[in-house]
């Protein structure tokens, strides 16, 4: 029970002025708690007018001092009586005036107790309310010991409310995971507060993370009491948002552009990676919040309709192609890929310029090799399948070229009974993982010579296979089939033709064209008649005039300078046995099939010859 022992009650207006400034408490702090104007509060530290006693007792609340300092009202507890009636428990008359004033304490009292039951009631609620959320909660006295923790601090740490109160942290957890704990709630009990310190948190051996936050608590008189203490587990929040910048991270680094947009907002985009400024040459800024920059400056106007009518549809399927414009005028070819889900929509676009570009490329590329007039394929699968070949196999076999490519046994029904052997163990040779596997960095090139029997003809091929390093290592290889029939033909011709001038007495030569002359074929007759070989005239086409007899060399000399063709004269050579020896030559120059001239020539020996004429 609370007693007043009333005397003229007195409001000590500049005391409650000087404690208000001395604890920095503002004007507006005490209106908004009382629910007063603040002319009021002021007309009170002034002495114009006097608060009544429910005002008085929540100004002391407000400022954590005694009622008695900032009146004259005295005041005591005590249980051992009911305060129902005040006015009754009292023996001494007491005036009407009296009387009055006790009534309006009792109504004040009872009021007051409605209240703590309330409040009361509002605690039991708190604490419900705090037992049910995630974020753990503690309160400690002035010597740190737990006073209160919720379920949640309790579960996270598997302790029981009896084993926690009464603790403080040294008793309950080691290590250094409880230093920054208390210093922290050191700092609070000397009235500092502290918001979102990242910690972690105690007891769970270093597996989860916190945002520590505090506030001191103060008495009634303005003394800290306690501290109050929550702690957000944010080890799955950091986690995601460790993963969600890793995912934002990758995004940007690649070379498409990804957009989100809300479907309740498709003017504005959520996101949108980086790598817009390189394939716009825009910075970022331009698009945030404003789709229509994209519509209305970055599509190019002929594909402007197109695209609009694609964001229209909802329904994306297949992809959208459209040029788009760039901030420096140049026009690049964009494929848009747009997915909706869970009411947010999800863009893809990929810059196909350079792909455009390639592919034209690559058509103009095939028709040129279309056009070659040898066979030329492409395998991958490690020689398994066929993926390219060109059109000029038609010549060559009378059936679809894909299909006989793609089918080893029907290829070698056409190769001629003589080669087949041949061929079938240089494919095998070719085919095995020694091959494929071979670690040389340079391109790896075989070919064989074989015969095809077509239309009951043979046709001389040479199939080349090639494969670089990269090409190997994912199973493909590319070759080349040409008709070397006519090279074989005249190869033969010209093997019969030099067995037929190595056979005749004369000396046939071939070389090019001076300054540079260069022998590309001499005869064996050379040394017939020179007494020389092969070898001395090869590396230097010049030397022949050292063996012209001295008085023919000058002659000669001004023939070769003078460099008329059809050439014929006549000179004399010494030999090494110191034989002279009289020769007819003639030189002629030509043109060959490469569009290069080239001289050749015969040369004769008419000594004996000579000497008949002369007897």
């Amino acid at each position: 029970m609370i007693h007043y022992i009333r005397g003229s009650m007195e409001f000590y207006f500049e005391k409650f002025k000087a404690i208000r400034e001395q604890k920095n408490i503002a004007v507006k702090e005490i209106s908004i708690a009382l629910n007063k104007h603040r002319v009021t509060v002021w007309a009170w530290e002034s002495g114009k007018q006097k608060p009544c006693l429910s005002d008085i007792r929540e100004l002391a609340k407000i400022l954590h001092v005694d009622i008695s300092e900032i009146s004259d009202i005295k005041t005591g507890l005590s249980d051992d009586s009911d305060s129902s009636n005040i006015a009754d428990n009292i023996s001494a008359p007491l005036s009407i005036e009296d009387r009055i004033y006790l009534q309006g304490i009792e109504h004040e009292l009872l009021a007051l107790r409605k209240k703590v039951s309330y409040l009361q009631r509002e605690k039991k609620e708190l604490q419900s309310i705090a037992n049910n959320i995630q974020t753990l909660i503690y309160r400690k006295d002035s010597s740190l010991k737990f006073v209160f923790a919720n379920k949640a601090f309790l579960e996270t740490l598997n302790l029981s409310t009896n084993k926690l109160v009464g603790t403080n942290n040294s008793s309950l957890f080691l290590g250094e995971e409880m230093s920054l704990v208390h210093s922290l709630e050191v700092r609070i009990l000397k009235g500092e507060r502290i918001t979102n310190h990242e910690i972690i948190i105690p007891g769970t051996r270093r597996q989860r993370k916190g945002y520590f936050s505090g506030n001191p608590i103060y008495d009634n008189n303005g003394i800290i009491s306690g501290i109050a203490v929550s702690i957000e587990d944010i080890t799955d929040k950091s986690i995601a948002i460790a993963r969600y910048k890793q995912l934002e991270d990758a995004v940007n680094l690649s070379q498409d552009i990804l957009w989100i947009k809300d479907i309740r907002n498709e003017n504005s985009y959520s996101f949108i990676s980086s790598s817009i400024d390189r394939i716009t040459g825009y910075k970022i800024k331009h698009f945030n919040n404003n789709v229509r920059f994209w519509i209305d400056t970055v599509v190019h106007p002929d594909s402007k309709r197109h695209v609009l009518e694609f964001y229209k549809k909802r329904n994306w399927e297949k992809p959208v192609d459209y040029k788009i414009l760039t901030a420096n005028g140049e026009i690049k070819y964009l494929r848009e890929k747009c997915y909706s889900e869970n009411g947010m929509q999800f863009g893809v676009i990929e810059d196909r310029t350079s792909k455009m570009e390639a592919e034209k490329y690559q058509l103009l590329l095939l028709d040129i090799i279309h056009k070659v007039p040898y066979v030329i394929w492409l395998s991958s699968d490690y020689g398994k399948k066929v993926d390219m070949i060109t059109d000029t196999y038609k010549p060559y076999l009378d059936s679809n070229s894909k299909f006989v490519l793609n089918s080893q046994e029907m290829y070698e029904k056409f190769i001629h009974p003589e080669d087949t052997q041949k061929y079938i163990d240089w494919k095998e040779s070719i085919s095995d993982s020694k091959w494929w596997n071979n670690k040389s960095a340079k391109t790896i090139k075989t070919f064989l010579r074989y015969k095809l029997l077509l239309n009951g003809k043979s046709v001389w091929v040479e199939e080349q296979i090639f494969s670089d390093p990269v090409l190997r290592k994912r199973g493909i290889r590319y070759g080349i089939l040409r008709d070397i029939t006519e090279e074989i033909q005249n190869s033969t011709t010209l093997r019969l033709l030099k067995d037929v001038i190595n056979k005749v007495d004369d000396l046939v030569w071939v070389c090019t064209p001076p300054p540079n002359a260069r022998y590309l074929y001499i005869s064996d007759a050379i040394e017939k008649i020179w007494g020389r070989s092969v070898e001395e005239f090869k590396d230097d086409a010049k030397r022949w005039l050292e063996f012209i007899h001295p008085d023919d060399r000058e002659t000669e000399k001004e023939a070769i300078e003078k460099d008329e063709f059809p050439m014929h004269r006549t000179y004399r050579i010494i030999r090494p046995d110191g034989k002279t020896r009289k020769l007819q030559s003639s030189s002629f120059r030509d043109i060959d099939e490469n569009g290069n001239m080239v001289d050749f020539g015969v040369i004769r020996d008419i000594t004996d010859r000579c000497k008949c004429a002369n007897k």
